[in-house]
């Protein structure tokens, strides 16, 4: 009876203990429910120095500008769903014909199981296959699959990829792939001969295509040239390769009509060196350089920074070069800001004053364009009465100043 006593006490000491977390969970939620932006302010005014600011500018600039792309319809591919017909009993039989007629065995090709299951399948594969994309090649893979000819399909299949890949450089600008990969010669003439594996590793360098998918392609180019009609046959496929095949090179091959367009570099510093920007101008090379690849933009931006510490370097194009950087803060990768810091750090150590004090200033104008760019977000989300927001505000900013 005493232990029964003592487990209905602490039932309720657990019981009371329980609901007053409950309550103040719920109480939480509502307060955090009503003033959001309270807690956005507390976090959004830590900035407090220029390596700090480079540390949360891509995270900050996004929720500053969150509500403006909310705003913009993105591009999306127009997907449909594929619907094939039923086999007909008749292709069944017609190979069983054929293989009796040139008298060999019927098991040479695929069992009318094998074939009725990649049939089956395929509608499934080709539905993420964008229909712009979906070409006379994918026709003849479908007829080949019919009949049982799964080298045949792998063929098609592989030839669609490559021709997107090669639409992907084209899209990308084949006058600028000299300036990434010093290959002066290189012209469509180049791109069209291009073996396999040179396409694949020119898509890899203009992050056309991802490493995974690099990785994942490769092996599908090896099943092509080793398992495929294209060549002698090492051996045969089944329904289930042919189908991981055709999966591999539509998820990383043909799902995607979207690309990185590269910048002509040489346009691009000539731009920054010539008069100021005009907004029009300006929000050109915006576009474009948010438009290339990641590594091409880290290489811009550094490009940049060097331009506005230049001693040699204009007024105008010193302007130029720090409102672009302003404007694509967003974009800093990690690597971004630690190449901008190292540059800054050699400076110091090769005792360049002029350009240690123009990066320095660099930096703070980053930081000062980032913050106001951070207030203003602030201002137009936060519910509390003006007053009360931009003196608040007021204090936060000098105490990081």
């Amino acid at each position: 009876s005493d232990f029964g006593g003592l487990g209905l006490v602490l039932g309720v000491v657990v019981g009371v203990f329980c609901g007053l977390v409950l309550a103040y969970v719920v109480r939480f939620c509502l307060a955090l429910a009503k003033a959001p932006n309270k807690i956005q302010t507390e976090v959004l005014c830590s900035v407090c120095s220029y390596n700090a600011g480079l540390e949360k500018s891509g995270i900050l600039l996004y929720m500053t500008r969150k509500s403006k792309r909310d705003s913009i319809s993105q591009e999306s591919l127009e997907l449909s769903k594929v619907t094939l017909p039923i086999l007909a009993q008749e292709t069944a039989s017609a190979l069983e014909i054929v293989t009796q007629a040139l008298g060999v065995p019927r098991d040479i090709l695929p069992s009318d199981e094998e074939i009725t299951h990649a049939w089956s399948e395929l509608p499934r594969v080709l539905s993420r296959i964008p229909r712009e994309l979906r070409t006379e090649p994918h026709v003849r893979m479908c007829v080949a699959v019919a009949n049982g000819l799964f080298d045949a399909a792998i063929n098609y299949s592989w030839n669609s990829a490559v021709v997107e890949l090669r639409n992907k450089v084209r899209r990308f600008g084949i006058h600028v792939v000299p300036q990434i990969i010093i290959d002066r010669d290189f012209d469509e003439k180049a791109l069209v001969d291009l073996k396999d594996a040179e396409l694949l590793d020119l898509c890899l360098s203009l992050n056309l295509i991802t490493e995974e998918g690099y990785f994942f392609l490769d092996q599908c180019r090896e099943t092509r040239n080793n398992f495929s009609s294209a060549h002698p046959a090492l051996g045969a496929v089944d329904d289930h390769e042919f189908l991981t095949f055709l999966n591999r090179c539509a998820k990383y091959a043909l799902t995607s009509t979207r690309n990185p367009k590269g910048v002509d570099t040489q346009s691009f510093i000539q731009a920054i060196h010539g008069n100021k920007f005009s907004e029009e101008q300006e929000d050109e090379w915006i576009v474009r350089t948010q438009e290339t690849h990641e590594a091409q933009r880290e290489l811009l931006v550094g490009m940049l920074h060097g331009i506005y510490c230049d001693p040699e370097s204009s007024e105008e194009s010193r302007l130029n070069a720090l409102g672009i950087c302003q404007r694509l803060v967003e974009e800093f990768t990690p690597k971004v800001k630690s190449d901008l810091i190292n540059r800054h750090s050699e400076y110091i150590a090769q005792g360049k004053i002029e350009r240690q004090t123009a990066s320095q200033a660099f930096f703070e104008k980053v930081v000062r364009f980032l913050k106001r760019q951070i207030i203003e977000w602030i201002e137009e989300h936060n519910y509390r009465p003006r007053n009360q927001r931009i003196g608040t505000l007021r204090g936060r900013t000098e105490r990081t100043s």
